[in-house]
């Protein structure tokens, strides 16, 4: 029994083997395919900001934590137990001119970010709208995203195989060739938000209306396959 395992052995570990298996390996036909899959937002994420400007960094932050106090007090009675507030950014930085000659400094500007994350998509809109009349000055951004984009994404990922795999049989097949087992699969999934409206003048269009205007539209999940098979004797 031990003598026959040996022999075993030796016939893998030869050299011949080695590279006959190297040799089998390298033979296979590796194909990549995209498709795409669309569905409707179930989050809204929005990017509020308060900027403040005064001659000294207490008159700036002092102006700013006022206004944002009050932003954030009458977001938080508008927004569903399930929504999310949290600070994003803050940063108090000189505001010079130039005279001709030299800088001069005339003040210092305050500038305090908050993200809000609703799931409620339909009041995006209503919710900018608050933040403006309370207090804030700068809408930064405005994006709809999938709470969970597992069901998307493997949708978009089979559409993406049958694909792969309709081209790697028609390249067989241009080549003489058969496809055999599967070497491996690499699937990737990307899910991406279309922008409702521009980020430039969201904040001049929440101003002048009752109630600003957006469209979630639909997020697009993106998928690749890649698959190898080995070709066939």
């Amino acid at each position: 029994m031990k003598k026959h395992l040996l022999v075993a052995l030796a016939i893998i570990l030869s050299p011949a083997f080695v590279q006959a298996v190297k040799a089998e390996d390298s033979r296979f036909i590796s194909t990549t395919a995209e498709a795409r899959e669309e569905a409707a937002p179930d989050i809204a994420v929005i990017s509020i900001a308060v900027e403040t400007t005064a001659e000294t960094v207490k008159a700036a932050t002092d102006e700013n934590a006022a206004r944002m106090e009050k932003v954030l007090a009458e977001l938080k009675k508008a927004i569903g137990k399930s929504d999310e507030i949290k600070t994003s950014a803050f940063s108090v930085r000189p505001v010079h001119e130039y005279d001709g000659r030299r800088n001069i400094l005339k003040g210092y500007t305050a500038f305090n970010g908050i993200t809000v994350k609703t799931r409620s998509v339909a009041d995006a809109g209503r919710l900018i709208d608050i933040a403006l009349k309370s207090g804030a000055n700068n809408i930064n951004d405005l994006r709809f995203e999938l709470s969970d984009t597992t069901k998307v994404c493997a949708i978009a990922i089979e559409k993406a195989a049958i694909k792969a795999r309709a081209l790697s049989e028609a390249s067989a097949k241009a080549f003489g060739v058969k496809l055999g087992n599967v070497k491996d699969i690499t699937p990737n999934c990307n899910a991406f938000g279309r922008e409702p409206v521009m980020r430039f003048g969201l904040m001049e269009k929440a101003m002048d209306a009752t109630v600003t205007p957006v469209e979630p539209g639909t997020t697009a999940v993106s998928a690749t396959t890649e698959v190898r098979y080995f070709i066939a004797d």
